[in-house]
């Protein structure tokens, strides 16, 4: 079992992990240090990379998608303990942009649509076949690292269309106005939840409860909430495990006023 001293915490998020995983790293450095949990962080850019660390390293806790959870759950005995919001809520969504020339989702019949795709459940909306219960199964679908690359590949001309998160569309058409003038969103996925906090096998029940509780109130400090956001989130909850249910503890000590 993990120690205080000795516990890691790795974290995979395609949807939501900023481009530049080394600023991610020193923020998380900064904000874990100061909170004195003696917990460390690694994330991951590639999902690969993450499953072979899985097949020999002992994190005591993840912060991964749903259907990382899904896959690994039962070998790593996986329970949710911090569920992620961000603006309010804990799912999200991802558009599906094309050009103005396209006024129906029929027009994408046969259409080429790139997408960070993961290799997850086939029923996650941001999988392969996800995009085509949008757009129909003759699309072609073209995977590329992240929703950015997506975005200039249809800019370009070089696709159809592209699923992608809408901040991801937002940070783009900021940085680049004229390069997505020409884009419309033509659709959208059902909800998604955002990636959640989980406990392994490597680490004790109260440690790993002290270890969330820790998490939780990250955002009472400024180095803390700038970790939290470079996650791509805005807060986090403890959650309480009712009946085999997630639910929102009443605890919301994370919702300090941030320190000046």
């Amino acid at each position: 079992m993990a120690r205080a001293s000795d516990a890691e915490l790795f974290f995979f998020s395609p949807d939501w992990a900023p481009g530049n995983l080394s600023t991610l790293a020193e923020a998380a450095d900064r904000a874990l240090s100061e909170s004195g949990l003696g917990l460390s962080f690694q994330a991951f850019a590639r999902y690969e990379d993450l499953v072979g660390q899985l097949s020999t390293a002992r994190p005591a806790l993840v912060l991964v998608p749903g259907w990382v959870a899904a896959e690994h759950g039962e070998n790593l005995q996986l329970r949710a303990l911090l569920r992620p919001t961000r603006n309010g809520r804990d799912t999200y969504h991802k558009v599906l942009m094309t050009t103005k020339g396209v006024s129906s989702l029929a027009g994408l019949a046969n259409a080429t649509v790139a997408a960070a795709v993961h290799p997850g459940s086939i029923d996650y909306p941001a999988s392969a076949s996800g995009i085509r219960s949008l757009v129909g199964d003759g699309a072609r679908v073209l995977p590329v690292p992240k929703d950015i690359d997506a975005l200039l590949a249809l800019s370009f001309g070089q696709v159809d269309a592209a699923l992608v998160t809408p901040a991801q569309f937002e940070i783009l058409a900021r940085v680049n106005p004229r390069g997505t003038d020409n884009l419309v969103e033509l659709g959208r996925t059902p909800e998604i939840p955002l990636p959640r906090l989980y406990a392994t096998r490597y680490i004790d029940d109260d440690e790993a409860n002290r270890l969330a509780a820790g998490i939780a109130k990250l955002s009472s400090s400024s180095r803390g909430r700038q970790f939290i956001n470079l996650l791509g989130f805005d807060e986090v909850e403890l959650l309480e495990i009712i009946n085999g249910e997630d639910r929102v503890m009443a605890d919301n000590t994370n919702r300090k006023e941030v320190e000046r």
